[in-house]
């Protein structure tokens, strides 16, 4: 009987200094040291370890030369710039970026109601670095058309053939500004 209860104590004490994190098991402070520790590795190996932290991939730059990773858990984004099969780059990014990217898991369809830009959401756009819009709009489907600058704005037109979508993108100061819905003719 004394053997048993022995056994139940050790088995209590396992359990909470698991859960007090006197384990093995890594605990993250923040998605900044997720970014810097994945710097510079390769990209099976990052992959693998993002993986292991909850990370999922959802989404990557039309060339190949990006991904975004998201942890819906703990809402952390990390923007990935990859060299060859290297991790050149890590960056956090604002949760709302991925939050949008993988509720819609890169889907293009269109049920008839909303358009393309309001399914995809383009609000998400709204104070994304410009550096990213293109590989961004190439993943919805987009591709750039004309462009112009006005004051202190510069603006992009983007058609969408398939969606016969056509918006206009300004950017100011290095991030998206506005983005609006114009009409086909603005992109032919």
């Amino acid at each position: 009987m004394k053997t048993q209860r022995h056994f139940g104590r050790g088995v209590v004490a396992a359990l909470i200094t698991g859960a007090l994190g006197f384990g093995s098991v890594p605990t993250w402070a923040s998605a900044q040291e997720d970014a810097d520790d994945v710097r510079d590795k390769p990209l099976d190996k990052v992959e693998r370890k993002l993986s292991g932290r909850g990370y999922e991939r959802v989404g990557s730059g039309s060339h190949g030369d990006q991904q975004l990773w998201w942890n819906r858990d703990n809402d952390r984004c990390l923007r990935l710039s990859l060299h060859g099969q290297r991790v050149s780059h890590a960056e956090v990014q604002d949760e709302r970026i991925c939050r949008d990217t993988g509720k819609h898991g890169g889907s293009h369809q269109n049920d008839g109601h909303s358009s393309h830009s309001q399914q995809r959401g383009t609000s998400s756009l709204i104070g994304m670095r410009a550096s990213y819009l293109d590989d961004e709009m190439a993943q919805r489907g987009f591709r750039n058309v004309d462009g112009y600058k006005t004051g202190g704005t510069s603006y992009t037109i983007w058609w969408n053939k398939s969606m016969r979508e056509c918006l206009s993108v300004g950017t100011k100061d290095g991030n998206v500004d506005t983005v609006r819905s114009v009409g086909e003719n603005d992109c032919q």
